[in-house]
């Protein structure tokens, strides 16, 4: 079987009775190897790979009021292109020598992915009970007393109505879309900039909780669930192999557009579900994986001696940041997270209030935290130094896992400008380790699979 997005069409053809012997090939999977940086949707890969004409318009016409001729003229398109994509990739991952690497880091994950998304997830009606109750009456009270606050009924995901509170009764500075020429945006990341800036505004941070609330019931409980003949209800979804530029898996409703993701659900949550009678659900995880690689590829004195001690390295620097012995970092505490999102964040040059924001303190110790770290860790900006000169001078990243990114954006960047934006850099300093970490994952969960 050979086709684009395999776990997909799969998913309907076994519906059918008919059962491919194998995948041969994805060149949906195969484009995220071959080239992370690019688009791998067929609509890209056949502009670049055949001499076809764009026809994927032709295509939004799924549910609606078309005639079959012209949907059939379509799928005998993407018939067509399929096969000369394929044989395009397969033929860039020899020569660039990954097809090693397709088939040792993707190919063979597919027939994993794709057992996971046919089990589903069995639902414990009991707990999804519970979750239901507890977060509507969360939602009802933190709306209640929201609507106290303002003196009047507020619809939290209105963007009218968000920005005549904060903008003309609060008289908070007014936040503006990036390049929509003006637009005025209350969307989470302006609120949380506002709350950053502002952390006396209470509303702020209940326009957020309400929020949150709100988004929890949409994904993970008013979702349409699978039913089996006898009431049993499942979560369905979708699991896509390298659906990210670092070859992480990502999750999405199923290709019949029921369920959600299951790897958003939080981790109360996912009481809601249960393993399959006689089995267990198990946890894979690396301790503080991705600081490891950063303090193994920079050299990094400081964090190196942590690992090698019996302390986590988020509590070591909580007691530097915070002032208190390591044994008063309590794991899972606020000032373990916010040690732990600031570690990342330093690691990954995240600026400081972008850190502020997302672990909801003030910039002036957003900038501390960073100035007392980076400290500790002065290798990490040489080892910045040198991802960027290596992308510049030879075009391309190789993770020890053998998965290579040709660095196409920083390229582009360069040769236009004469710079290397922070931005492309930052994305380029992230990719070793955050590519790393699930390859060495999904190693231990293929060998469990195949046993």
């Amino acid at each position: 079987f050979r086709n684009q997005n395999c776990v997909y069409d799969l998913d309907y053809i076994l519906d059918m009775g008919v059962e491919p012997a194998a995948i041969e090939f994805d060149p949906m999977v195969g484009m995220n190897v071959a080239y992370p940086e690019f688009p791998k949707g067929l609509d890209f890969t056949t502009s670049i790979f055949t001499y076809y004409e764009y026809y994927k318009d032709e295509g939004k016409t799924w549910k609606k009021k078309e005639p079959d001729e012209k949907v059939w003229t379509y799928n005998c398109k993407d018939m067509v292109a399929t096969p000369k994509v394929s044989a395009r990739i397969i033929s860039d991952l020899k020569e660039k020598k990954l097809w090693e690497c397709y088939e040792q880091r993707a190919g063979r994950m597919l027939p994993v992915a794709f057992e996971m998304q046919r089990n589903r997830l069995l639902l414990d009606l009991d707990w999804y009970g519970r979750f239901s109750q507890l977060l509507e009456d969360e939602r009802q009270k933190t709306h209640l007393e929201l609507t106290k606050m303002v003196g009047s009924d507020i619809n939290v995901k209105s963007n009218p109505e968000v920005s005549a509170l904060l903008f003309d009764k609060l008289k908070l500075p007014t936040k503006f879309k990036r390049g929509s020429g003006g637009k005025v945006t209350t969307d989470e990341n302006a609120i949380k900039e506002l709350r950053a800036s502002y952390p006396d505004v209470p509303e702020l941070n209940l326009i957020l909780k309400e929020r949150h609330l709100r988004t929890k019931l949409s994904n993970y409980i008013n979702v349409k669930f699978d039913v089996d003949t006898n009431g049993s209800r499942y979560l369905p979804y979708m699991a896509v192999v390298g659906g990210t530029k670092t070859g992480r898996w990502s999750f999405s409703k199923s290709p019949k557009w029921r369920g959600s993701s299951p790897q958003t659900i939080p981790k109360v949550m996912r009481l809601m579900y249960q393993p399959p009678l006689g089995s267990v659900f198990w946890q894979r995880d690396l301790s503080q994986a991705e600081a490891r690689i950063v303090a193994w590829l920079s050299g990094c004195r400081f964090l190196l001696d942590v690992f090698a001690g019996p302390i986590k390295i988020h509590k070591v620097v909580g007691s530097k940041v915070f002032k208190k012995p390591p044994e008063e970092i309590i794991t899972d505490s606020i000032e373990y997270d916010v040690s732990k999102r600031g570690v990342h964040a330093y690691d990954y040059m995240m600026q400081a209030k972008k850190f502020a924001i997302t672990a909801n303190i003030s910039l002036a110790f957003a900038e501390e935290f960073f100035c007392e770290y980076g400290k500790l860790v002065w290798e990490i900006a040489e080892w910045w130094k040198e991802i960027k000169r290596t992308a510049i001078t030879t075009g391309r990243l190789v993770t020890p896992m053998g998965r290579v990114r040709e660095c196409f954006n920083a390229a582009s960047a360069v040769t236009h400008t004469g710079q290397l934006p922070d931005e492309i850099l930052r994305d380029l300093v992230s990719y070793i380790p955050q590519s790393t970490v699930p390859d060495l994952t999904n190693e231990c969960m293929w060998k469990l699979w195949d046993a």
